[in-house]
């Protein structure tokens, strides 16, 4: 007996899941965490193509890219913290990550150099890639001095904006003035005042700069080119010396931006007796009251969890093991320790190793934070 009843065009049925309604699609995408996401565009044709008119759910959990120490390799592998015993491979990135350093990353986007201090901004994940200019000009690099890298001291933080692609890259080498790129002049300018840089961090337009005298400003980098708008001079002790005492060792300090809208001044420090790592904490600003009379010792992050290595904080989630008022850093200051994860309780104290990775199966160079970001590729 033949069959005539005719599909009708407005119903919901369907004979696969790639004809899935196009309304109830958004509404699965929109409820997908950033892995369920990816899994979940790579399906069919159809699902893509939804995937890419959907507002993804913002992604909180930090992940680690994972450098492989081995020479020609040019995949990394990430680790998820919602999945601890998986790690993801890369795509070929083209990039000889034995002879590249990465020195910031903002959402999936990596900064890299290599030996010679060519810079360029790659996505992780879709290998988009935004070479820089030549750091050679302004930065008085020659091919003498180029040839001992490991000497220098460089220092990159960036910003990109993941649909118009407009960046902004500043960089500060040994006790040289910073100097910052602009898609706009694809050129490298000098900040005026701004040699000796200690620490620095860029947070909605602004960069907040601390040099080795204590002396902190703030640019404005809404205009064409930064204009200063505050200074002052931090008096902390301690901030000029590398060493405090025999026993304790500041390993590296930074600025920090905090979600709740402070700036910190973060020292690392190593104590010998006993062998462990801590750190000091010092409000040196703040976004809604502005000026501080005074720093203040910071002794609770609240409910923020901070990346030490990358310069910033996160909402705690203990769920994936972001505990909150704890500070997560890598230990590749130190080569015995380089390949393991630690947390240090502001409350207590104490440091404890977050994750040790098997490093039979991929031998890795460095670990670093980063805010995986969506993109609709």
């Amino acid at each position: 007996m033949e069959d005539n009843k005719k599909r009708n065009p407005n119903s919901h049925e369907c004979n696969s899941w790639s004809e899935l309604p196009l309304d109830l699609l958004n509404m699965v995408f929109k409820r997908l965490g950033f892995v369920d996401f990816q899994r979940a565009k790579s399906v069919c044709s159809s699902w893509l193509s939804s995937s890419r008119q959907s507002v993804p759910k913002k992604n909180h959990t930090p992940w680690l890219i994972l450098f492989p120490e081995e020479q020609n390799n040019s995949y990394c592998k990430l680790f998820n913290p919602e999945e601890k015993e998986r790690l993801y491979k890369t795509q070929d990135t083209g990039l000889d990550f034995s002879k590249s350093v990465c020195e910031a990353s903002y959402g999936s986007w990596l900064l890299m150099h290599d030996l010679c201090y060519n810079l360029h901004i790659v996505n992780i994940f879709t290998n988009e890639r935004i070479i820089l200019p030549s750091l050679e000009s302004q930065l008085g690099l020659t091919k003498e001095r180029r040839t001992k890298p490991k000497n220098r001291i460089l220092s990159c933080l960036f910003w990109i904006d993941e649909k118009t692609k407009d960046y902004v890259v500043v960089c500060s080498l040994d006790n040289l003035p910073v100097v910052y790129s602009k898609k706009v002049n694809n050129s490298w300018k000098q900040i005026p005042e701004t040699s000796e840089c200690l620490g620095m961090v860029y947070k909605d337009h602004k960069l907040y700069f601390l040099n080795y005298y204590g002396d902190f400003c703030i640019f404005d980098f809404y205009g064409e080119t930064p204009q200063q708008t505050f200074q002052r001079e931090l008096k902390v002790e301690s901030v000029h010396s590398r060493k405090i005492s025999s026993r304790l060792r500041i390993v590296a300090t930074k600025l920090v931006a905090t979600v709740t809208g402070n700036v910190l001044l973060v020292q690392k420090i190593w104590r010998s007796i006993p062998m462990t790592w801590s750190f000091l904490v010092i409000k040196v600003y703040s976004y809604s009251s502005g000026n501080l009379k005074e720093h203040q010792l910071v002794n609770s992050l609240g409910n923020e969890s901070m990346l030490f290595d990358q310069g910033i904080t996160v909402l705690a989630n203990e769920t994936y093991g972001f505990i909150a008022n704890s500070i997560y850093f890598s230990g590749c200051d130190d080569k015995k320790d380089r390949n393991d994860l630690f947390l240090f309780n502001l409350q207590t104290h104490k440091t404890e190793l977050m994750h040790k990775f098997d490093c039979s199966k991929f031998q890795f160079s460095r670990a670093q934070w980063f805010l995986p970001s969506f993109t609709h590729a």
